[in-house]
């Protein structure tokens, strides 16, 4: 994305990861894939979701009705990498999100 400041960081750290931590990653993330529903469904734990300013690649509104106590925050001004370009807002809102569940 356009906003990506943070690309060439990115790729290096990426490309130093060797390929096979890759492969178990997404075989990893392939096999979640099959079971989150029933997972999500099942977790009554608060759970924070924090979404870049350039869109969602996650279907929010199905994770939402499996979780209703999902919290989505969105990053304004940041491209695929909120922890690195706009992290006052990424911790501003984990810090409010940990004070709102310790209220309840």
């Amino acid at each position: 994305m356009p906003s990506d400041r943070f690309k060439s960081h990115v790729e290096e750290t990426f490309f130093a990861i060797p390929q096979e931590q890759w492969v178990a990653y997404y075989e990893a993330m392939f096999a979640w894939d099959k079971v989150a529903r029933e997972r999500v469904s099942a977790c009554k734990l608060p759970i924070l979701y924090i979404e870049d300013s350039g869109g969602c690649f996650s279907d929010l509104p199905l994770f939402s009705s499996l979780c209703p106590q999902l919290v989505i925050g969105k990053t304004v001004g940041s491209g695929h990498f909120p922890t690195l370009e706009v992290p006052e807002q990424v911790n501003s809102m984990i810090e409010h999100f940990i004070k709102a569940c310790l209220k309840n």
